[in-house]
């Protein structure tokens, strides 16, 4: 092999972001959701194993996954209809993802989680954070809010 086939085998291995954590927010549970994305390959934590109580504000919580830039995936819709949930999320630096059907439960909310995983992955590597993504009972993904989306309801309201 040629320095130069090593130089950009190196090259493009390095210029892979790196994979994200993914915080399981309560509304998830602890377990059913988290084990599923690990089976699956992704690095993953939760509020439970943070130590963080399951009666604390969601202000606790964003500002940890903030911190260290883990992407927040929840089944709260309210973070993304209620100004003040939006503006927690927004002003924390966070990337999240909210499953857009609040009602299900258990293993159904972590197949489709796992079935969104490539295309969260996706969205994270070309979309600046802070932002939201909805997931659809169906494992599609999109773009709910950007920080430049969140700026200009802020001028405006």
């Amino acid at each position: 092999m040629t320095a130069s086939r090593k130089r950009s085998r190196k090259h493009s291995a390095s210029s892979k972001p790196p994979d994200p954590v993914f915080f399981v927010e309560r509304s998830l549970g602890s377990h059913i959701v988290a084990n599923a994305l690990r089976t699956a390959g992704a690095q993953v934590t939760t509020q439970a194993e943070q130590g963080i109580p399951a009666d604390a504000g969601d202000e606790v919580w964003l500002e940890l996954a903030g911190r260290h830039g883990w992407v927040a995936l929840t089944k709260d819709t309210r973070i993304v209809t209620r100004q003040n949930e939006i503006d927690l999320l927004m002003t924390a630096g966070v990337a999240a993802f909210v499953l857009r059907r609040g009602s299900l439960q258990g293993p159904e909310v972590a197949q489709i989680f796992v079935n969104a995983l490539p295309q969260m992955r996706r969205l994270l590597a070309q979309t600046k954070r802070p932002f939201v993504g909805g997931i659809t009972r169906v494992g599609r993904v999109r773009v709910l809010m950007t920080e430049k989306q969140w700026k200009r309801t802020l001028r405006r309201g």
